[in-house]
C-alpha cells in the first residue's frame, strides 16, 4: 500500500458564509446522523486509504483543535492565512512533502459530499507521474492527487493552480458520476445545496426533460468590431440588423406555438434584446439567468483573436488542441459550462410546469444544454447559426430544419 496524506484547508475566513464552514452540521455518509464538515472530509481521507491527515488552519483555529485531535488528524497552522487558500494548499503540501509521503490527496473541509468511493476511485486512477481529480460529467472537482514529484515544483512556484495548469494535458481525470465532488459551500445558498443533495441525491436532467418540449434560441448579430474577438461574457448590444433579426426570430417562434408562462434568457444584453422581442410577440413575462450566459472566456472576454495569438502562442494552440478542456485564467472550459447551464435548466424545470421551456441564450451554452439533456458528447465547432432555435424533446432534436 503506498504512504498516502491528506490534506484539509481548513483556515478560510468563512466570510461569504457568516459562519465557520469546517464546524457546520452535514450528514453523514451513512446517512445515520450529523458529523461536521471536516470530520466528513477526514473521515473520508481515511476510509479510502490516506495514511496521516494534515488539517490546515488558520482563522478560529482554537476552534478546530479538539476535534482535530478527536479525528487523530495532524494540525498545520497558516501563518498566511489571511492571503488566501493558495498560502493553506502551500502549508499542506510543506507538510506532506516533509512527511515523505508518496503523493496527497488534496481535499478541502468545504466540499463535503465527496464520498470516500470517490477519494478511493482517484487514489486507484493516479500514478506516481501525473496529477489524478475526480470529475462529474467531464467538470472537475475534488480530490486532486497530487505525486510526490510535484511537490517541490508547487512549493517552487507558490502557486498550485499554476502547476496544475501547467500539466492540465496529462491530468488523469476520474469520472465519479457523483455531482457531491464539484459542490462547494462558499455561501449560505452553497450549503443548502449540499444539504438538499445529500439528502437528496443526484439529480437526472434528462428523466426532468422527459416528455418536455425544450425551445433553445440564439441571439443576433452584435455590433461590429475591428476584428474577430473572443465574446463570452463579453457584452456587446445587437447591431441593427441583430435587431430585426430578433423580430424575425420571434416570429419563428410563435410558429412553434409554445405553451410556456415565461421566457428565460441569459443577462447578457444580446440574449435579453432578442427574448425580449420574442416575449413580446408571445405576450408572456421574461426572466434574466446569469447561469444562462454564455463560457466566461476569463482574461480573453472581449479582445481581438489575434491580439490573444500574439500574446499567449503557447496557450492558444493548447485551446486548439482540447477545445473541451481547456480554460483561461480565471474562465471555464466546456464542461463548466455544461454543469452550470445544466444545473439552472434542472432548477427551471422542477418549479416550471409548463409544457415547453422556452431558452434564448449563446451559440456556447446551446451545445452546452443539448449535451446536458441529450447525453451526446458536446462538440464545440457545432455552433448554431445566429438566430438558430433548436428544440429537445427526450433525446432528439432539431436544429435549423433538420431531425437529429
Amino acid at each position: 500500500m503506498r504512504d498516502v496524506v491528506g490534506i484539509v484547508p481548513a483556515a478560510g475566513l468563512s466570510s461569504r458564509m457568516g459562519a465557520f464552514k469546517p464546524l457546520l452540521p452535514v450528514d453523514d455518509e451513512e446517512g445515520s446522523g450529523c458529523v461536521s464538515a471536516l470530520e466528513r472530509a477526514v473521515t473520508a481521507l481515511r476510509s479510502a486509504g490516506a495514511g496521516r491527515v494534515f488539517v490546515v488552519t488558520g482563522k478560529n483555529a482554537e476552534k478546530l483543535r479538539g476535534a482535530i485531535a478527536d479525528l487523530r488528524a495532524d494540525e498545520v497552522y497558516n501563518n498566511n492565512y489571511m492571503l488566501g487558500m493558495g498560502s493553506s494548499l502551500l502549508a499542506g503540501v510543506r507538510a506532506a512533502e516533509s512527511s515523505g509521503a508518496e503523493g496527497a490527496l488534496l481535499l478541502p473541509c468545504d466540499t463535503p459530499a465527496v464520498t470516500a468511493d470517490c477519494v478511493r476511485a482517484v487514489l486507484e486512477a493516479g500514478d506516481d507521474e501525473r496529477f489524478a481529480v475526480a470529475c462529474f460529467k467531464g467538470k472537475k472537482g475534488h480530490p486532486l492527487w497530487i505525486p510526490r514529484r510535484f511537490f517541490s515544483e508547487i512549493l517552487l512556484s507558490g502557486n498550485v493552480k499554476a502547476v496544475t495548469r501547467a500539466h492540465e494535458d496529462e491530468m488523469i481525470r476520474v469520472e465519479t458520476g457523483r455531482e457531491g465532488v464539484v459542490l462547494d459551500m462558499d455561501t449560505p445558498a452553497d450549503y443548502q445545496r449540499v444539504l438538499d443533495y445529500l439528502r437528496e441525491g443526484e439529480t437526472d436532467l434528462s428523466a426532468l426533460a422527459k416528455d418536455r418540449r425544450v425551445i433553445l434560441v440564439r441571439h443576433g448579430e452584435t455590433v461590429r468590431h475591428p476584428g474577430p474577438i473572443f465574446m463570452g461574457h463579453y457584452d456587446p448590444q445587437l447591431s441593427p440588423v441583430g435587431f430585426s433579426g430578433a423580430i424575425l426570430v420571434s416570429s419563428r417562434v410563435a410558429m412553434l406555438a409554445p405553451r410556456v408562462t415565461r421566457v428565460y434568457s441569459s443577462d447578457l444584453r444580446r440574449a435579453a434584446a432578442t427574448a425580449a422581442a420574442i416575449a413580446g410577440n408571445l405576450r408572456v413575462g421574461m426572466r434574466l439567468e446569469p447561469d444562462l450566459r454564455e463560457l466566461s472566456l476569463g482574461a480573453w472576454d472581449g479582445r481581438l483573436i489575434e491580439d490573444i495569438k500574439a500574446a499567449y502562442p503557447e496557450e492558444y494552440e493548447r485551446r486548439g488542441r482540447s477545445l473541451l478542456t481547456f480554460k483561461t485564467e480565471g474562465g471555464e472550459n466546456f464542461y463548466d459550462l455544461r454543469y452550470r447551464a445544466g444545473r439552472r435548466l434542472a432548477e427551471i424545470l422542477k418549479k416550471d410546469r409548463s409544457r415547453d421551456i422556452l431558452i434564448v441564450t449563446h451559440a456556447g451554452t446551446i451545445t452546452a444544454l443539448r449535451s446536458a439533456i441529450t447525453g451526446e458528447e458536446m462538440d464545440p465547432s457545432d455552433k448554431p447559426p445566429l438566430n438558430a432555435i433548436v428544440t429537445i424533446i427526450g433525446e432528439k432534436y432539431e436544429s435549423q430544419g433538420r431531425a437529429r
